[in-house]
């Protein structure tokens, strides 16, 4: 599944977007980086991309190391950085970044639930 065309439905599932918000504060945690996110509940995918590009760009300014980290442990490559602001050269770079480790982390919380649904089925 290439996570930079999810299909927009799950770009607007509420509990999809909590859940991917969640994995995305773990890494940014073990990345050592604290996120302030000012998001109203419930929130979109585009006002959670704008909150978290402002991080993103707060991060990169503090301290460039600390957000390559991030993107490396999210699986996020310059490759594809680079791929994706061709395709969108009108995207804010901290805006495009952070759609891209939103849809990263939306990718993860899908397959996670795609190979416990698989796991529960041999289970039976």
């Amino acid at each position: 599944m290439d996570f930079t065309s999810l299909p927009e439905t799950y770009l607007h599932d509420t509990a999809l977007l909590n859940e991917a918000l969640m994995q995305l504060e773990k890494d940014f945690t073990q990345s050592g980086i604290s996120p302030a996110l000012n998001l109203p509940d419930p929130f979109s995918f585009e006002l959670l991309c704008v909150e978290l590009g402002k991080a993103i760009r707060e991060i990169s300014n503090r301290n460039w190391s600390e957000l390559q980290n991030l993107l490396y442990r999210i699986d996020i490559s310059e490759l594809l950085i680079t791929n994706y602001t061709k395709v969108y050269p009108e995207k804010e770079y901290d805006v495009l970044l952070a759609e891209l480790l939103l849809k990263r982390e939306l990718q993860k919380v899908l397959l996670r639930k795609q190979f416990s649904q698989i796991k529960n089925e041999d289970h039976e």
